[in-house]
């Protein structure tokens, strides 16, 4: 059997062999065309997310009429310090200045009035549903821990180890059992620490449910001389092939 165009004649075998390496090609393509549709889908997603959160963080202030005290210097802590003591378990029990003095309060930040951000901060955010604790009632998926993610680099990491290098709060257990807060487009705000740390999936259940992919970690800062505004966390928490939170904030401009 023969198949004729203007520029001559193919075999059926032709045409079969072509038509072979066309479908080889597109399986070989669409994974890739694919993940980047996805990233692309996720980027954006993002830039909406931080969008929605730091217009409502703007807002609060404007309705409070002043700059409450619940954030964290964006200069760093006000005074070098360091762990002086560690519990059994490896959490830090005393802290102390590097010359051996007593740290101030506020030494990072001035967070005495975070009840009264949180409160009016949730009122300029479009809430359909509210959990008290975020796994068990419902409002994430099964996301991996701090601590999960530190072990795959290192399997010989204990307990104690991950404790020492901080950041317990987002470890499973702690990251489970806090509340959580899902806005109308489906994406999820974790309230991590009183509302000046908290974690945000950009599309809720959605997958892939992976730091760095569509989840990430912020806190408020600030300076007494400016607004609080929403800042990446600058402990980076991303799976492999993610990107930390401070990435995707440099990377909306592009």
């Amino acid at each position: 059997m023969i198949f004729k165009d203007e520029m001559g004649a193919f075999t059926l075998a032709e045409v079969l062999i072509t038509l072979g390496i066309i479908g080889i090609v597109a399986v070989m393509t669409m994974p890739v065309l694919i993940a980047g549709y996805q990233k692309n889908v996720l980027k954006n997603q993002f830039k909406k997310t931080y969008s929605m959160l730091s217009q409502a963080i703007v807002k609060t202030q404007a309705d409070l009429g002043y700059v409450p005290d619940c954030y964290y210097y964006e200069t760093g802590a006000s005074v070098p310090h360091h762990c002086a003591e560690y519990n059994s378990n490896g959490t830090c029990k005393r802290f102390e200045t590097n010359d051996g003095g007593a740290v101030p309060a506020d030494v990072n930040g001035p967070l005495g009035e975070c009840s009264v951000f949180k409160t009016a901060f949730l009122k300029n955010l479009n809430i359909i549903k509210t959990c008290k604790k975020v796994y068990d009632d419902g409002c994430i998926p099964a996301y991996k821990g701090y601590e999960d993610i530190l072990r795959e680099t290192d399997e010989s990491l204990t307990d104690v180890d991950i404790n020492k290098k901080g950041c317990v709060y987002l470890q499973k257990a702690n990251l489970y059992a806090k509340p959580g807060y899902v806005f109308s487009d489906g994406s999820v705000l974790i309230d991590l620490n009183n509302m000046n740390i908290f974690a945000i999936d950009i599309n809720g259940k959605k997958g892939p449910n992976k730091w760095g992919y569509d989840l990430f970690n912020f806190r408020l800062q600030g300076l007494s001389s400016k607004p609080v505004y929403l800042a990446p966390h600058p402990v980076s928490i991303y799976e492999h092939g993610g990107k930390p939170t401070k990435e995707m904030v440099k990377s909306m401009g592009n």
